[in-house]
Formats: structure tokens, sequence, C-alpha cells
């Protein structure tokens, strides 16, 4: 399968879910089968659906994870490969998008093979998530050839809120007029153009919605900023006015200290000038032999 199928379809979404129970309602109020044959990728949760509404359903896909992702409980009934289901008679055929199988056969092949299962054929075609066709040919734009080859549209079921294309054939039908055709396949185009802008007005919305919630988050934000912004900048002011008191009362205690420095260093000027008038007096120089004595006197006393 391609990459870049809708993968929501693809999965066990709630989506897909929803999308595939609707198709079994559908069917089964359109055939009232007893027995259908789904073919293609993915074929899990269409064939659950089916099997939970009564309906013995098989099935063929062309791979084997596709099976094993199957209910247990109904995983018996499906089969790899075309032309693997056992030979019944089925009320309709159910080919998920038929132009994306890749079994080594042309699409012609395939097609004859449908019509040898069925007499009604439902195509389900899943686009890709924006909306646009999967490579290959939509199956609405195969139609004018399918009518010319006896399987004429009977009626497209509506899905709109998917990204699913289903459109149901008969062969055995008279084949209907070109002007027919054309409106039936332009109707189903207008619809189909509805529907991907109904689903790009949505998405849109969504967005718009997730704006709002980031744009009030970042509003909250940038409150949360510039009230922290606001108390930082009073801690700063704070913190500035406790430094320049802190800074003039040391500036005070140094310029105190000073003053004493120099208070001391002229106290000091005083003393040294005092004794220096004291060693240049008579009364030191009387004195000297007494003080020469007295030392005398303590040495020999020791």
């Amino acid at each position: 399968m391609q990459e870049n199928i809708h993968s929501v379809l693809l999965s066990r979404s709630n989506e897909a879910h929803y999308t595939f129970n609707v198709l079994a309602d559908q069917l089964v109020r359109s055939f009232k089968p007893s027995r259908i044959l789904v073919i293609g990728e993915p074929v899990g949760l269409l064939i659950e659906a089916l099997w939970d509404r009564g309906v013995d359903t098989r099935c063929e896909c062309f791979n084997s994870t596709n099976i094993d992702d199957v209910r247990i409980d109904v995983r018996n009934f499906c089969t790899q490969g075309l032309n693997s289901a056992p030979d019944m008679d089925f009320q309709a055929v159910v080919a998920i998008d038929l132009f994306q199988w890749e079994n080594n056969k042309t699409r012609e092949e395939n097609l004859e093979y449908l019509k040898s299962r069925s007499d009604s054929i439902v195509f389900v075609s899943i686009d890709r998530d924006d909306g646009k066709p999967l490579p290959g040919v939509p199956v609405f734009d195969w139609l004018e050839n399918l009518n010319r080859d006896g399987l004429s549209p009977v009626t497209s079921f509506d899905l709109s809120f998917s990204n699913a294309d289903i459109v149901h054939v008969r062969q055995g039908e008279p084949a209907i007029g070109e002007a027919h055709l054309a409106d039936f396949v332009r109707m189903r185009r207008v619809l189909k153009a509805l529907r991907i802008a109904e689903r790009r007005l949505l998405g849109l919305e969504q967005e718009k919605r997730e704006y709002l919630v980031m744009r009030s988050e970042d509003q909250r934000r940038l409150a949360a900023a510039e009230a922290d912004h606001a108390a930082g900048h009073e801690r700063y002011v704070a913190v500035e006015s406790e430094s320049k008191v802190r800074l003039e009362s040391a500036l005070t205690a140094l310029a105190t200290a000073n003053d004493m420095t120099m208070a001391t260093r002229a106290d000091a000027a005083v003393a040294r000038t005092e004794l220096e008038a004291i060693y240049r007096s008579k009364s030191w120089k009387i004195t000297a032999p007494l003080r020469a004595l007295s030392g005398f006197f303590t040495q020999h006393a020791k």
C-alpha cells in the first residue's frame, strides 16, 4: 500500500471505527445480504462490522499483515490473494482501493474478476489526509469506462464525514446516458468538494482554537515575565539602595580611620620630639653616670 494513504482510516482510530460501521449499516440496508466478499486493504474493521451485523463476510487481501490485524474471532474467514475465498454466492463484492491493488494484474483483469464474483460491486476509495485521491485513476473518473463495460452506477453512499468515496455499480443493468452519467459524476464531485471544504474549515477552526489557546498561554507567560521583571526591578532598587548605604557607611568608617591614623601619627611625632628634647637636656647628661652604675649593679646582681 502507498504510505500517503489516509492514516486515520487505515488505523483502528475512532474515526475509522465509525466510518466502517456506518458503511456496514448502509451495505446491510441496501443489499440485505446474507453473504458479502470484501477485497483489498485495509479490510479488518469492515469485516468485523459486517459479522457483528450477522452477515457472513469473506475477505481476500494481499498482505498477511492485514489478516493478522483482523479480530481473532473472524480471522479464519480471511484469505490471502485474489480468488482465494471459497466459491459462494455473494450478494455484493466490496472492493477497497481497487486502483492501488498490488497483485500483478491489470485493472481490467481485476474488474473481470469482480464481475465474476457478484452482479453488485461497491467501490471504496480512500483519499489522502489532504483530501486528494491516491495516485492512479479515481473511481469517479472511471465511471464512464465502467458504464461502457456494463457496470452501471446505481448510487454513491454518503460518508461525508470521512475521506472515502463509495459508489455502487451493478452489471446487467442498462447503461445510463452520457448526460445522466455526467450529472451523476458532477454531483458526486461537488459533494466531495463540499466535504473537503468542510473538513478544511473544521481544520481551520481547530487551528484557530489552538492558536487562541497558544495566544492566551503566551499572554499569561508575558504577564508572568513582566511581573517577574517588576519584582526583579524592585529587588534591584532595594539592593542598590542597601549597597549605597553600606558604601556610605564604609566611606565614613574609612574617613574616621584616616583621621585616627593622622592623629596617632601626630601624637607619635610629638612624643619623638619630646624624647629627643630629653636626650639633649643637661639633666639627662648629668644623670648619665648614675644610669651606668645602675646598669652595672643590675647586671652583677643577676
